[in-house]
C-alpha cells in the first residue's frame, strides 16, 4: 500500500476515535492516546497521578504485584481497573472509597490493587473489562468472588463487598 493511500485511513481512524471518545469512560478521551494502537508506547503514570483514585488507601500498583501480595498474605484482592482519565472512576473513589465503613471493610479484608487499563491490556481481557470503573474482587488463586461494572453509590458498593466476603 502506498503512503498516500494510508493517510485517509489514518485520518478516518483518528476521526472515529475522537467521536467514540465523547461517549464516556468506555473509550479514551484524548486523540493523543490513540497513538498506542499505532505502535507508540504509552508512558506509565506516576503514583501521584493516581491520588484521586486511591484517596489515601494502601493500593498496590499493578496486577501481578497485587496478586503476589494477596497470595503471600492469603487474602483476597480488590482489583480496581481504571485509567488516569476516567471521571466516573474518580467520582466512585470520592464517594465509595471515602466512605468510612467501606474503607474499613476494604483495608481489613482485602489487598487493594490498582490496574491501569491503558497499560495492562492483558488484565483487561482476563477480567472481561468493558468500561470503567471496573472493580473485581478476586481470591488469591484468582477466582472471581464479585464484581462491580461501572459507577455505584456507596450502599450498592457495600453490597458487592459483602458478597465478595461471603464467597471468599
Amino acid at each position: 500500500m502506498s503512503a498516500n493511500r494510508s493517510r485517509p485511513t489514518l485520518a478516518l481512524a483518528a476521526t472515529a476515535a475522537l467521536l467514540f471518545s465523547l461517549s464516556g469512560c468506555n473509550s479514551k478521551p484524548q486523540l493523543s492516546n490513540l497513538m498506542d494502537s499505532f505502535g507508540k508506547a504509552e508512558v506509565q503514570a506516576s503514583p501521584e497521578v493516581w491520588d484521586e483514585h486511591t484517596v489515601g488507601l494502601p493500593f498496590v500498583f499493578g496486577y501481578d504485584e497485587g496478586l503476589a501480595k494477596a497470595k503471600a498474605e492469603g487474602r483476597p484482592a480488590m482489583v480496581f481497573l481504571t485509567t488516569t482519565w476516567c471521571k466516573w472512576c474518580k467520582r466512585m473513589s470520592a464517594t465509595c472509597l471515602q466512605d468510612p465503613e467501606i474503607r474499613t471493610l476494604l483495608e481489613q479484608n482485602f489487598v487493594l490493587v490498582l490496574v491501569d487499563g491503558d497499560q495492562e491490556s492483558a488484565v483487561k481481557r482476563k477480567l472481561k473489562n468493558t468500561g470503567y470503573p471496573h472493580i473485581v474482587f478476586i481470591s488469591p488463586d484468582e477466582q472471581i468472588l464479585a464484581s462491580q461494572n461501572g459507577f455505584a453509590e456507596p450502599d450498592a458498593f457495600k453490597q458487592v463487598i459483602v458478597q465478595a466476603l461471603s464467597t471468599s
